[in-house]
C-alpha cells in the first residue's frame, strides 16, 4: 500500500454543512407504562424511569421524560387497553413526536420475574426490536436494564436507518464532474483509472456517516491479478477503508490506519466474483457495522470503530484499467433507480413511451385509454418515488405512477393534473375505483416538475407530493405487483429519478 498515489476530486464543498447534515441522528422515542402483574405502581413507575435512563445511555434514543409524556397523553386520555389499536399508535406517537413506541410487560410469577418490552414503528405499528427474559428478582431486572436496552438499541436503528430511503448522491459518469488528467479519464459513459507506475485512487468530498455505496467496476486491461475496487470513509491519503477484488476472483476487506494496512478479510478467493465482465461492489456501513457485498452476495459482516464517517473513492492498481461507472451513495434497502441519462432497460422504449433528452417520456395524447408502461418485477412493501412532469394536453386529465401493477388493467394508480388536483385508486379489470377523489393541493407545482411517492406498507398506501405526506389510504385489492408511470387519454407527461426501496 506504500506505493499509492492519490488524487482527490476538485469540487469545493462546505464540508462542515455536510457533516452536519448526515450526522447520526437520535431517535425520538417514548416509553409507555408497563403492564404490571403483582407489583406496586411506584415500582413500575421507578421501573420506566430507570428504563428511560437506560435507553438514553445507548446514544441512540433521545427519550421523552414520563412526566412529560403524561401530559400530552392527556389530551387523547389514551390508556393501556388501546395499544392494539394501530391508528391509535400512530395517532399517539405523532402527539409525542416519536419515531417509536416501547410497550412492555413486568410481572412476578411465583419466585420468577418476567420482563417484555418491544419497540413499535408508530408509522407502520410493526415491532422493530423486542427483548425478553425471566430474572430471579426485581433488583436483577435492574441491573440488567443496560443490557436489555443495548439489545433493543440496534435493530431499532437499523430500522430507522433503513426506512430513510433516499439517494445522497449518484455519478453515472455520462457528464465530466470528475478530475480528468493522464491517468484518470472518460470513456463511452464511465470513468476510468489506469497508471502505467503506481497504484492509483481518488475520492470524491462529500462526506457521509451511515449510507451504502455501490458501484459497477469493469476490468478492462492489465494483469490478471490487477487490483480494483471502492473507499469508503476516507478521512485521508493514510486513513479509510477498502474493499478491492481482482481479475482473478479474489478479494480482500481492510481498514489504512495511519499508512498501515489491517485486514478484516485477508486475500482470498471467492465464487462471487465475475472474472469475465462487470462485477457490482457494495458497502453497507451503519453506525460500528459494516457488511460487504460482491454481485449481491454478502460475503463479510464486520464491526470496526475507527472511522465514523468520510468520503468514498475508486481505485486501481499499476497497469490495470478499470472502468466504474453507476456510483451511488444511499439509505434504506434500495433496490431500483433509473435515472434516464440513457434508454431505459427497465421500461419499454416505443412510439408511446421513449427516453429522450435525460427523462422518459409517456404520450397519451393518441390514446383513448390510459396508457401505462411498468417493471414487471413484483413487490408487496416498497416505497417508489419519482419525478413527474406535465408536458402536453388536457389540464384535467392526469399523469403520474402506478404501484403494484398486476397488468395494464389492475393497478394502483397516483395521478396529478396540469391544473393542480391529485387523486389515487385502482384499476380492476380496466374498471377504475377511486379511494380518493379528484382534490385540490397547493403542494403541487403546474409549470414544472413534482416529487410523486407512494410506500405500500401491506395493506396502506402513504402518498406524498413533493416530499409532504397528503394521505394515508387502506386497501386490499392487490397484495403485490410491479410499478411504473402512467398517462390518461389526451396527456403527455415526463418522468425522471425512479428510485425504489424495499420496505419489508
Amino acid at each position: 500500500m506504500k506505493s499509492l498515489k492519490i488524487f482527490s476530486i476538485s469540487i469545493v464543498v462546505c464540508l462542515c454543512a455536510i457533516v452536519d447534515l448526515y450526522a447520526f441522528e437520535k431517535i425520538p422515542i417514548a416509553v409507555m407504562d408497563f403492564k404490571v402483574t403483582n407489583f406496586q405502581k411506584s415500582e413500575s413507575d421507578l421501573f420506566v424511569d430507570f428504563f428511560n435512563n437506560a435507553l438514553f445511555e445507548t446514544g441512540v434514543f433521545d427519550v421523552l421524560q414520563r412526566n412529560q409524556r403524561d401530559r400530552l397523553l392527556q389530551e387523547i386520555q389514551f390508556s393501556m387497553s388501546d395499544t392494539a389499536d394501530a391508528k391509535l399508535t400512530r395517532q399517539v406517537g405523532k402527539l409525542l413526536s416519536s419515531k417509536l413506541l416501547v410497550f412492555g410487560n413486568l410481572g412476578k410469577v411465583g419466585k420468577n420475574v418476567l420482563l417484555s418490552v418491544s419497540m413499535v414503528d408508530v408509522e407502520t405499528g410493526r415491532t422493530v426490536s423486542s427483548y425478553s427474559k425471566t430474572y430471579k428478582s426485581l433488583e436483577e431486572v435492574f441491573n440488567s436494564l443496560p443490557e436489555a436496552s443495548s439489545a433493543l438499541a440496534d435493530p431499532a436503528a437499523q430500522s430507522v436507518f433503513m426506512k430513510k430511503t433516499r439517494v445522497l448522491y449518484f455519478d453515472d459518469f455520462e457528464e465530466q464532474k470528475w478530475v480528468v488528467s493522464d491517468k484518470l479519464y472518460y470513456k463511452d459513459g464511465k470513468y476510468h483509472i489506469f497508471s502505467k507506475d503506481s497504484m492509483w485512487y481518488i475520492w470524491h468530498q462529500q462526506s457521509f456517516e451511515d449510507f451504502s455505496v455501490e458501484c459497477e467496476a469493469t476490468f478492462t486491461t492489465g494483469p490478471k491479478n490487477g487490483v480494483f475496487g471502492i473507499l469508503f470513509r476516507l478521512q485521508d491519503a493514510d486513513n479509510f477503508y477498502g474493499l478491492h477484488i481482482t481479475h482473478d476472483g479474489m478479494y480482500t476487506v481492510y481498514k489504512y490506519v495511519e499508512g498501515k494496512t489491517i485486514y478484516f478479510v485477508p486475500w482470498v478467493t471467492n465464487t462471487a466474483i465475475n472474472t469475465v465482465s462487470t462485477n457490482i461492489l457494495k458497502i453497507t456501513a451503519f453506525r460500528s457495522r459494516f457488511s460487504v457485498f460482491i454481485n449481491n452476495v454478502k460475503v463479510k459482516e464486520f464491526t470496526d470503530q475507527t472511522f465514523h464517517d468520510g468520503k468514498v473513492g475508486l481505485i486501481a492498481s499499476q497497469e490495470t484499467d478499470v472502468a466504474f461507472d453507476n456510483l451511488i451513495v444511499y439509505q434504506g434497502n434500495l433496490v431500483f433507480y433509473d435515472y434516464f441519462s440513457k434508454p431505459s432497460e427497465n421500461f419499454s422504449e416505443g412510439k408511446a413511451a421513449y427516453t429522450k433528452n435525460g427523462v422518459y417520456n409517456v404520450d397519451g395524447k393518441l390514446m383513448t385509454a390510459p396508457y401505462i408502461t411498468w417493471n414487471l418485477e413484483s413487490r408487496k412493501n416498497f416505497s417508489l418515488k419519482a419525478d413527474a412532469e406535465y408536458r402536453s394536453g388536457g389540464v384535467s386529465a392526469g399523469y403520474g405512477i402506478c404501484v403494484r401493477v398486476v397488468d395494464a388493467g389492475n393497478t394502483y394508480s397516483f395521478f396529478l393534473s396540469k391544473d393542480g388536483y391529485y387523486r389515487f385508486g385502482y384499476t380492476k379489470n380496466f374498471s377504475w375505483t377511486s379511494l380518493i377523489d379528484w382534490k385540490k393541493s397547493r403542494l403541487i407545482n403546474p409549470d414544472g416538475r413534482n416529487i410523486l411517492r407512494v410506500e405500500c406498507v401491506d395493506d396502506t398506501f402513504y402518498l406524498y407530493i413533493n416530499e409532504n405526506l397528503v394521505e394515508t389510504v387502506t386497501d386490499t385489492t392487490f397484495k403485490e405487483g410491479g410499478f411504473g408511470f402512467i398517462t390518461e387519454a389526451g396527456v403527455n407527461a415526463s418522468f425522471d429519478n425512479a428510485e425504489l426501496f424495499d420496505l419489508n
